[in-house]
């Protein structure tokens, strides 16, 4: 894969700064390498230098520079330098085999005005040189000693100071460091002071021994020096060191195969080479210590501590761990070093690699078992204690080879006795292991896996502890003719053990089913411990129809129970109409008992709360449901605010028919009556079941729904009004129409309460009709019906009514040569003139009326009919100023169109003789 290295040029021009570039940098790390480029400090006193180097990691771009300086002796002033810096994108130069490749790629410019060639990416070698560094001058005692410090104590900076050939050091000690070492790596071959990155300072400087007093700040131990003799004495230097400083400073390449993922995971920190170097001698050694085969599964995991990494290592370390527990001498320490592997593979750094080798532990577990029952037993004390026995591969070991043991050797089952806590989990874990065990303990030996021994072991000599722990064994296999049985298992049942047993219980629902022993269940759990029956139901994530059987029971079957089943916080709400349900089913037998229908007509919640069946899927709640709905005929179920959403979601049940008749006549009662408010109403109204039901049911019938007992309040008749003019699209196209009759009923009751806001409620009504029902009939008949109690009742605010109506009519009786049977009543046999008759009756009624002077211009609805109006009027008494209070009342109206009319009125005001035909 080709890989471009961008390169940068810097040298004096104005000073020292960048001469030619292939990539713009940020600004700090431009700043960074421009500083860093320049020489590493003052001359003085030190002789002349040769080229050298200057590695470090930038901060900002994905970058590692390698700038190479040469001195400048083109430039117009001493001490200067040029330096060709080569930029490695950071996710090469990690994992580059052998950066010495790179070396040929420096170079300087012919001259400083020639950079055309820097002004453009480079492309790394692929090929590695075969021109090594050379180490024929490098000084033995000084690269261990640096080893030492750098590697084995971790000390950073290291100021080297007088080494020959230090440029060829450098290159042989990257080529040594891992990837992440490398990564963060920083170095100065030729090193006249200190030199630090932003913030820290070079990890290693190379300095001449002329500038050693810039250095004095340094503390010795940071500070090496090739002419004199190491600190450190070669018989005193640990294996590590020397077999490090050998691979790391070799012409041959370093071979990292055997520890290469864990060499790519390594932190940089330098000193973890020594725990490279631990794990790769302890892997190619013989051990046969179990401790150390442990302690190589901790170094790798020290080193390789995410989950999916150095996973090879991390097999191999537990291989080896396995081969020497099984093979140990000593069978005490096989099975620690068991259990100490089985505690790092549970690790979360050896999550990816545990289930590889858990059968493996379980397998020489078992043979330990076999081989040695009583040592395995007592290793696994502190699993057993702890309860883990089944939840171990461990522990799955001891259980398989005491099956084992059982078949081939079942006297030695005898050792179980050695560990109480053992005793009672494998009776929770292995039924034929228990029964087994027992056998072995009492001199009938077999006879216990008998169902009648069993029985009469359980009700008189098994401990309660034992029992405990055959409940967990036996109650699964009970079938529906183990009544008696169930009952002895539960002799002496503790409130800890409840959950335990109704978990057992729940397992085999089918048994739960048979009548015999679910009421066994609800006598001696159910209704003996209701709390604690009712805590192991909240712990549940999923409910069925056995678990909410069982919560039932803990319900007495009586009307106290019922409403506590209802308020109960224990029962979870989204499984409340489960356990009703059960409850319902309980308590009724064949019949409902009166309580119940009591109940269901007085408390909302019965209903609301059956058909919150949203995380549930059971045909239980839909049929008895549906037997509830069947016994009652009024449930004040629209009294509950959360009731309503709950009917539309119960559109699929077999119920829903008859939950929609219900719901509907209670909405429409309870609306009339105040108890809900009109949002609830709009809510389910339109909904098209609601529409079918308003579509089909009798006038008679939604008439008694209606008016049924408004005259006892003047409230409920203004609710009936309010409904009607919000009432469901259905009702105004319904055919036959039912308004009139409706409406006719409701004017014939309070006609001494009339007020504005009912005037202009049966004005909307009006209005809807005109634009939703279809029928010009029922329009013209509603508008008669309102205009002809108007004209009689002028006492009451009607002109809104009149003004919605009256134009309708009137079109109706002029535009036609014969009169509509709807209008008749309006009018004497005599008056041959309707429309005439109809313009003298609006005028009077309003002149008569407190209406609203503007309601007579809005009535007349278009100009041509207005000026006729206007000529009536201004001939009466006083017609005049009612004009002007006409105008006065449409000029403070914003509706536009009783603007229009306002402008017809001040036109005909101020030419009031305009010609109009004698009306």
């Amino acid at each position: 894969m080709n890989v471009n290295i961008e390169q940068l040029l810097h040298g004096y021009r104005r000073g020292h700064e960048l001469l030619a570039s292939s990539i713009d940098l940020p600004t700090r790390d431009a700043d960074l390498v421009n500083r860093l480029s320049d020489l590493s400090g003052s001359l003085c006193d030190t002789p002349d230098f040769s080229p050298y180097l200057t590695i470090y990691p930038l901060s900002d771009a994905p970058y590692f520079a390698l700038g190479r300086t040469w001195p400048d002796f083109y430039a117009r002033r001493a001490g200067c330098v040029i330096t060709h810096t080569l930029l490695v994108p950071m996710s090469a130069w990690q994992f580059m085999k052998d950066p010495h490749i790179l070396e040929h790629l420096f170079r300087l410019p012919i001259e400083q005005s020639s950079t055309d060639s820097f002004r453009s990416s480079l492309l790394c070698p692929t090929k590695l040189s075969d021109d090594h560094p050379m180490i024929s001058k490098f000084n033995r005692n000084s690269t261990i000693e640096f080893v030492q410090r750098y590697f084995g104590e971790g000390r950073r900076p290291i100021v080297w100071f007088g080494q020959a050939n230090s440029t060829a050091v450098l290159w042989l000690l990257l080529r040594g460091l891992w990837p992440k070492l490398r990564a963060s790596f920083s170095c100065c071959t030729y090193s006249l002071q200190p030199r630090i990155l932003e913030n820290q300072p070079f990890d290693v400087m190379f300095a001449p021994r002329e500038s050693y007093p810039r250095f004095l700040k340094m503390n010795s131990e940071h500070i090496i020096d090739s002419a004199r003799e190491p600190l450190i004495a070669k018989n005193r230097l640990d294996e590590w060191c020397q077999w490090w400083t050998k691979r790391l400073f070799s012409t041959s390449l370093f071979d990292k195969s055997s520890v290469s993922d864990l060499w790519n995971e390594l932190d940089d920190d330098p000193t973890l080479i020594r725990r490279l170097f631990l794990v790769e001698s302890l892997t190619n050694s013989s051990l046969t210590v179990p401790q150390e085969a442990v302690s190589v599964m901790d170094l790798v995991e020290s080193m390789a501590n995410s989950p999916n990494a150095g996973v090879t290592s991390k097999r191999r370390a537990v291989d080896n761990a396995l081969r020497v527990a099984s093979d140990a001498d000593e069978a005490v320490d096989g099975l620690e070093c068991l259990l100490f592997i089985e505690d790092r593979l549970r690790r979360p750094a050896y999550s990816t690699v545990e289930a590889d080798f858990g059968c493996r532990i379980t397998d020489v577990v078992s043979t330990y078992a076999v081989r040695f029952p009583e040592l395995t037993i007592e290793a696994a004390k502190s699993i057993t204690e702890a309860g883990k026995l089944g939840k171990t591969w461990f522990g799955h070991g001891l259980l398989r080879g005491l099956q084992m043991l059982m078949m081939d050797h079942p006297k030695k089952l005898n050792m179980v006795r050695l560990s109480s806590s053992l005793c009672a989990q494998i009776l929770q874990f292995d039924y034929t292991v228990a029964i087994a065990y027992i056998g072995n303990c009492v001199p009938t030996n077999n006879s216990l896996k008998t169902r009648e021994f069993l029985l009469s072991w359980v009700l008189c000599d098994c401990e309660d502890d034992i029992r405990r722990a055959l409940r967990k064994t036996v109650l699964p296999f009970l079938g529906a003719e183990d009544a008696d049985l169930l009952s002895a298992l539960l002799k002496n049942l503790g409130t800890d053990d409840v959950a335990d047993v109704l978990d057992i219980l729940l397992e085999n629902t089918e048994t739960l089913s048979n009548d015999v022993i679910g009421n066994t269940v609800i006598q001696l759990i159910s209704q003996k411990f209701q709390t604690a029956t009712r805590e192991w139901a909240s712990q549940r994530e999923q409910w069925n129809e056995a678990i909410a059987y069982v919560i039932a029971g803990t319900f007495a079957a009586s009307e106290i129970g019922l409403r506590e089943l209802i308020t109960c916080k224990s029962v979870q709400s989204e499984y409340r109409p489960l356990v009703l349900a059960e409850f319902l089913q309980r308590a009724r037998h064949e019949r409902f008992p009166i309580w119940l229908k009591d109940t269901a007509q007085k408390n909302p919640c019965l209903i609301a709360t059956l058909l919150q069946t949203d995380r549930i899927d059971t045909s239980l709640v839909a049929r008895e449901t549906e037997n509830l709905l069947a016994e009652v005929s009024t449930i004040p179920i629209v009294e509950s605010s959360e009731f309503l959403p709950l009917v539309l979601r119960a559109i699929n049940q077999p119920y829903f028919d008859r939950l929609i008749d219900i719901t509907v006549r209670t909405l429409i009662r309870s609306y009339v009556l105040g108890t809900i408010t009109e949002e609830q109403t709009k809510f389910l109204q339109n909904y098209p079941k609601v529409a079918s039901w308003i579509e089909d049911v009798r006038l008679q019938e939604l008439r008694t729904v209606l008016i049924y007992n408004i005259s006892e309040s003047v409230f409920y008749w203004y609710n009936v009004w309010r409904w009607l003019e919000n009432a469901p699209l259905a009702l105004y196209k319904r055919k036959p129409a039912v308004l009139p009759d409706l409406i006719d009923s409701l004017v014939r009751i309070h006609c001494t309460e009339w007020s504005p806001a009912l005037g202009y409620i049966w004005a909307n009504v009006l209005k809807r009709s005109r634009s939703e029902c279809k029928n010009r009939s029922t329009i013209l008949t509603l508008c008669v019906q309102a205009l002809e109690f108007a004209f009689k009742n002028t006492r009451f605010p009607l002109g809104a009514v009149v003004a919605e109506s009256f134009y309708e009519v009137y079109v109706a009786v002029t535009e036609s040569s014969v009169l509509p049977v709807e209008t008749e009543s309006l009018f004497r046999i005599f008056d041959w003139d309707k429309g005439k008759e109809l313009r003298r009756k609006l005028v009077n009624a309003f002149t008569c009326s407190e209406w609203p002077p503007g309601d007579i211009a809005v009535a007349a609805s278009n100009p041509h009919l207005l000026r006729k109006i206007f000529k009536r009027l201004i001939r009466r008494t006083g017609g005049e100023s009612y004009c002007k209070r006409v105008l006065e009342d449409l000029s403070g109206r914003a509706n536009p169109n009783a603007k229009l009319l306002a402008d017809e009125i001040r036109q005909m005001l101020r030419y009031p003789d305009f010609f109009e035909a004698w009306d």
